[in-house]
């Protein structure tokens, strides 16, 4: 079965958790950048190595129901090594700022990375979370 790009964000956002990153203060500090979804972040990346912006549409608005944060959702997505065969790596970093304790305290940031391999044959992309963070705390599963 192949899967088209929104399944596949939809799978590694919610099948892991976040990754504290440096990305994380660099996405935070900068300007947001313009809207963008995840499949327009991923050929902006492939085409020029790197694209950062906004995230809209369903994945944004499930992240922020799951986080219940009312903040920009921000990704970057930044072109990885070309593997044997011509795959092509993306890692994708999500960030939901300000994310409540559910007593309404800041919980800090959600922050989730993703490595993404992506084939030209056709064949399912591999999909690996690799990071996860709310904050200070790590959220990947032990």
């Amino acid at each position: 079965m192949i899967l088209n790009i929104r399944t596949f964000v939809l799978l590694f956002i919610f099948a892991g958790c976040a990754f504290r990153a440096s990305a994380e203060e660099t996405m935070i500090s900068k300007p947001a950048g313009r809207e963008m979804t995840s499949g327009e972040a991923f050929k902006e990346a492939i085409r020029t190595g790197m694209a950062q912006g906004v995230l809209v549409g369903p994945e944004a608005d499930r992240l922020k129901r799951e986080t219940r944060s009312n903040e920009l959702t921000l990704i970057q997505v930044e072109k990885g090594e070309v593997k044997d065969g011509g795959c092509q790596v993306l890692v994708m970093t999500l960030t939901q700022p300000n994310v409540p304790t559910r007593t309404g305290a800041n919980a800090g940031n959600y922050v989730s990375k993703t490595r993404l391999t992506l084939c030209k044959d056709g064949s399912q992309p591999l999909v690996e979370v690799i990071g996860c963070s709310v904050g200070m705390a790590n959220c990947m599963p032990q």
